[in-house]
C-alpha cells in the first residue's frame, strides 16, 4: 500500500462508510521502498471505537468526572464518603511518574532516517507528507513545565521536519523564549490513546497534558528521559524523534 495519496485515500473511503481501523503491514515509501513500520489509520472513526479507546461506557463519562474533579460535592462525599472514592482515584492519577527503563527506547536509531517511516500523503494539494497526530513536546525554559500539542509535521528532508505551530499556540511560546532558534523539541508518535485526546484539549496554563492524559486514562502516566534533549517523553510511544 502505497503511503502517497493510496493509503489516505482508503481510510477516506472507511471513514465515510463507518468501517474499521485498518493496519499497512507493509506500506510502500516514495522511494519504492516497503517501510519497517506498519502504518495504522482510522483509528477513531467511530464514537464506539472513540470510547472504547477512553475506557468510557457513555458519551458524558469523562466530562462527567471532570465536573466532580472540577467542582466536587463535598456535602455529598460527607454523608456519604464512599461515593468519593472514583474522585481520589481521578486525583491520585494526574500527576505522572518518569521510569528508566521505556518501551520507547528498546530500539534507539543513532543515525536516524524520518523519510523511511510510513508517513502519509494524505490528499493530491498536500504539500507533502504530513505526521498528522504527531504529540510534540517542548517546555517551557523558566518555569520547566512541559507542553504537549498536535502540531502537523511535514517531512521535508532526511533529517528535517517542518512544524505548524500557530502563534497562539504554546509551542509558539516557548519558540519566542528561544530568540536563536534552537529550542529542544521531541515529536512522539503513537502510545496510550490518551496522550491524543490530551494534546487537543484546550487546557487551562496550570494544567499540563501528562497530567491530564494520566486523568482520562485513569492511571498515573509513564514518562522517560529523552536521549538526546532536555525533556520528559511519554515512555510508551511508539516512536520519539
Amino acid at each position: 500500500m502505497d503511503v502517497e495519496l493510496e493509503a489516505g485515500g482508503i481510510a477516506d473511503l472507511l471513514v465515510k462508510t463507518g468501517g474499521p481501523a485498518v493496519i499497512f503491514e507493509q506500506p510502500r515509501l516514495p522511494c519504492g521502498e516497503i517501510s519497517d513500520v506498519p502504518l495504522a489509520m482510522n483509528i477513531f472513526g467511530s464514537k464506539k471505537r472513540t470510547m472504547k479507546a477512553l475506557g468510557a461506557k457513555a458519551e458524558t463519562e469523562i466530562g462527567d468526572r471532570l465536573v466532580s474533579l472540577m467542582k466536587p460535592d463535598i456535602g455529598a462525599y460527607i454523608k456519604a464518603p464512599w461515593k468519593g472514592i472514583p474522585l481520589l482515584r481521578d486525583a491520585l492519577a494526574l500527576p505522572p511518574r518518569i521510569v528508566r527503563r521505556a518501551p520507547c527506547q528498546q530500539i534507539v536509531d543513532l543515525d536516524p532516517d524520518v523519510t523511511k517511516l510510513p508517513i502519509p500523503k494524505c490528499w493530491p494539494m498536500d504539500g507533502g507528507r504530513y505526521i498528522t497526530l504527531p504529540l510534540v513536546v517542548t517546555r517551557d525554559p523558566v518555569s520547566r513545565e512541559h507542553n504537549m500539542g498536535m502540531y502537523r509535521g511535514q517531512v521535508h528532508s532526511e533529517k528535517e521536519i517542518g512544524l505548524h505551530w500557530q502563534i497562539h499556540k504554546h509551542g509558539a511560546d516557548h519558540a519566542s523564549m528561544h530568540p536563536n532558534g534552537m529550542m529542544p523539541v521531541a515529536i512522539c508518535i503513537g502510545g496510550p490513546p490518551e496522550l491524543i485526546f490530551s494534546a487537543i484539549s484546550p487546557l487551562p496554563d496550570n494544567l499540563e497534558e501528562y497530567m491530564f492524559a494520566g486523568f482520562l486514562g485513569r492511571k498515573r502516566l509513564k514518562l522517560t528521559r529523552a536521549r538526546t534533549q532536555d525533556l520528559l517523553v511519554p515512555a510508551e510511544a511508539d516512536i520519539v524523534i
